[in-house]
């Protein structure tokens, strides 16, 4: 019955099980692995090597992933630990070596922890960068569409550049990566894996549960992005910078320094759509300011409470008709270039039509409309890869344990992302951060954090719970 569940699955979305019996060409050896602060441990680095593309009906070429494995340091270890990191993009093995070192060392209690780095990133093969920057001159006003037109103009040379390096984008998807943890599975030789992922890689975490869902022990999924949740809605910023402002009239400095935090945004982008602020210099034009400019500010800063507690101030010095400081801050999101394998990963995740309606109501209603999105409608429409499809984005059903973890005032993956992919899930719990934002804060920011994934995994009941961090401390002006 397992092997038609897992044939099944497999037909249906079109993954190949034929991998069941390959070599996959691993091969494994010590390693010492080295901190970013300089420690050293003892590890194993295993190498092996995928199909690029497991669609193509004749063979294409392969390429190699790369992890390193943390042996277990008990005599009875359960399945291996293994990290998916976020993104798309971001590489498990270089986070291991940066702030979450001790979080990984301390799981090697429960068994093997495995910091795998996803295809086209960390030390698995990656993909040649773009040449092809955008930019948009800081003396030109920066709108919607000379924005999305610089984009998309790089878009498309980079495409030809990639297919002239003969760069498979169509290859690097949620569903390549997920036949690729299973891979990884077969080549350490067991027959379950504990999944630990954090924003994109919990998106990736639950598409092996669909895919495989025998495979999977437990799961701890840390901002969750759930299979169609891709692409934020707006009224979740909306909320957090309703959030915000409460918190500032709370804070006793804060609410005498900001008294209308939401009212001096709303004044700031309104005179910004009628004008966009012009900074001369030398008696010359220096930086033109748009409201789009500031709505993806914003956006930008909501990741977290690191970079929100400055917004009050910017705001207030806005608002007072000072933009000296966003006119530096903005001057970076003005160019950039295109990354081949994070843009094509969230372009084939896709959205649902339904979300996507959505997503359009709600920009016309929210005050930084959908500035956190951008450029993904443009970056998805140009590079044409295929879209995994509606069955790829359903809710997941399953009974797999799952522990979910969400902070309050992270600007990615809020808690309602957590709470609907949970209503889906039989087995799951979720712990609540009172004050984390995204990234670091939701596995760091507390003692409590770690000790629960730990009883968690240790097959121990978890409750739904909650953790309250201390007070944000907001910029005040000098």
């Amino acid at each position: 019955m397992q092997i038609f569940r897992l044939l099944f699955v497999g037909c249906f979305f079109g993954l190949s099980v034929q991998g069941i019996a390959q070599d996959w060409g691993h091969r494994a050896e010590p390693y010492t692995f080295e901190t970013q602060s300089g420690a050293t441990v003892e590890a194993e680095r295993g190498t092996f090597r995928v199909p690029e593309n497991r669609k193509r009906t004749t063979p294409g070429k392969s390429i190699t992933l790369k992890y390193i494995r943390f042996p277990a340091t008990t005599e009875s270890p359960g399945p291996p630990i293994v990290y998916l990191a976020g993104g798309p993009g971001g590489s498990g093995t270089e986070t291991a070596r940066g702030s979450r070192f001790k979080m990984f060392q301390s799981l090697r209690q429960l068994g093997d922890v495995i910091a795998f780095d996803q295809r086209g990133t960390g030390m698995s093969e990656r993909l040649p960068a773009s040449q092809h920057a955008w930019q948009v001159p800081r003396d030109k006003p920066a709108t919607r569409a000379v924005v999305s037109q610089a984009v998309e103009d790089a878009v498309q040379k980079s495409i030809a550049e990639w297919r002239e390096a003969d760069v498979d984008l169509d290859a690097y998807n949620t569903r390549g990566s997920a036949q690729d943890l299973e891979a990884l599975r077969q080549v350490l030789g067991v027959e379950q894996l504990r999944l630990c992922g954090i924003s994109y890689g919990t998106h990736l975490g639950l598409a092996y549960m669909r895919f495989f869902p025998n495979r999977v022990h437990s799961a701890v999924l840390a901002g969750v992005e759930g299979l169609d949740q891709t692409v934020k809605l707006p009224t979740d910023q909306q909320k957090l910078l309703e959030q915000i402002d409460a918190l500032v009239k709370k804070d006793p400095q804060a609410s005498q320094a900001f008294p209308d935090f939401l009212g001096s945004v709303r004044r700031v982008l309104e005179r910004l759509e009628t004008e966009p602020h012009v900074i001369e210099r030398d008696g010359k034009v220096g930086a033109v300011i748009t409201r789009f400019d500031i709505q993806r500010l914003t956006a930008g800063l909501l990741r977290g409470p690191q970079y929100f507690r400055m917004l009050p101030k910017l705001f207030k010095e806005m608002d007072d008709g000072d933009f000296s400081q966003v006119a530096f801050l903005s001057g970076n999101l003005r160019r950039g270039k295109i990354a081949p394998m994070s843009s094509a990963m969230d372009s084939a995740s896709g959205r649902t039509e339904q979300r996507a309606e959505l997503i359009r109501q709600q920009s016309a209603e929210t005050l930084l409309g959908d500035a956190i999105n951008f450029p993904y409608e443009t970056v998805r429409k140009t590079l044409n890869v295929t879209d995994l499809g509606d069955p790829f984005r359903a809710p997941l059903v399953s009974d797999i344990p799952v522990l979910a973890i969400s902070g309050t005032v992270d600007g990615r993956t809020p808690v309602r992302n957590a709470v609907k992919v949970l209503g889906t899930l039989s087995n799951g719990s979720h712990l609540i951060i009172e004050g984390a934002g995204h990234g670091d804060p939701l596995f760091l920011s507390s003692p409590q954090i770690l000790k629960t994934v730990r009883n968690f995994f240790s097959g121990e009941e978890v409750p739904d719970s909650q953790i309250e961090l201390p007070p944000i401390k907001f910029m005040l002006p000098r």
